[in-house]
């Protein structure tokens, strides 16, 4: 049976530049800092002994350091942690094992996180909203056998909890998922309906407000709604984004619903429409 080769970590970003005490922007506190004292007890174990490693570039790192980059000809030798000290310790091997490196598997991964946690774009607002809708909407499925079917006006289900018992039609659904979105993000997602959320609105209003922002590419987003004509009128939302065949779209049509449909399940289907998901 083979063995698996360890991880290389030759390629490593080094998430930010480390100081000790003895800066003014240290001490640098981190799980990165972690990762480079795990490294560096693995490479240079005689001037950096194993030991259990909080968060903090300590003076110990601070002091080691300053021993391995004299000896390593990295100007200034200053004990602090840069690109030429990290350069030199991923591509160290552990001492004693020719076959390892400095930095072994969790070393690795808590630079990784680090990196990404700084350098990974935040979400923009409407990646955001999108997100906090598709976690409404899937709570609302794991809870569906607690959700009631209800075309009472004013809607009752506005800002409701929805991993708990809710009484709401399929317009007051969808109309409740951007409800959610504005409340949690706190960013101005607009009434579907055209309202104001003053708990009012139905299909034929979710129609009319959105009629002029038909979705006609065949692709489909998150927050998209599909309206179909049969008894009265119905609505679902995208909740997973697609084609025709492949999108997933949340249904609050009956008792201990909702549920997902596909969007041509049912063969009335009027149109799908893209409501703003900010004003």
């Amino acid at each position: 049976m083979a063995t698996k080769a360890p991880p290389n970590p030759t390629r490593l970003k080094l998430a930010r530049p480390l100081f000790g005490p003895s800066h003014p922007k240290g001490p640098s506190v981190g799980p990165d800092v972690v990762s480079v004292k795990r490294a560096t007890a693995r490479g240079f174990p005689d001037i950096f002994p194993w030991a259990d490693f909080d968060q903090v570039y300590n003076g110990r790192l601070e002091k080691a350091w300053r021993v391995i980059q004299a000896k390593h000809d990295i100007v200034p030798a200053s004990g602090q942690y840069g690109t030429l000290s990290h350069d030199l310790l991923r591509h160290k091997r552990r001492q004693g094992y020719p076959l390892e490196w400095s930095f072994d598997a969790i070393a690795i991964n808590l630079m990784q996180a680090k990196w990404e946690a700084i350098h990974d774009p935040p979400p923009s607002p409407e990646e955001f909203i999108k997100a906090t809708m598709v976690d409404y909407m899937r709570r609302g499925l794991q809870a569906a056998v607690l959700w009631r079917y209800s075309q009472q006006r004013p809607m009752r289900n506005l800002g409701r909890n929805p991993d708990l018992s809710e009484y709401s039609d399929c317009s007051g659904g969808v109309t409740g998922v951007f409800y959610w979105a504005r409340m949690v993000t706190g960013l101005l997602v607009p009434d579907p309906n055209g309202r104001t959320f003053d708990g009012i609105g139905n299909t034929t209003s979710l129609w009319a407000n959105n009629s002029g922002r038909r979705v006609t590419s065949g692709m489909y987003g998150v927050g998209d709604l599909a309206l179909y004509w049969a008894h009265n009128g119905h609505v679902s939302m995208c909740m997973e984004p697609g084609g025709s065949g492949s999108s997933v779209w949340w249904s609050n049509g009956s008792d201990r619903a909702p549920n997902t449909m596909s969007l041509n399940s049912r063969s009335d289907l009027r149109g799908v429409v893209r409501p703003k998901l900010l004003t």
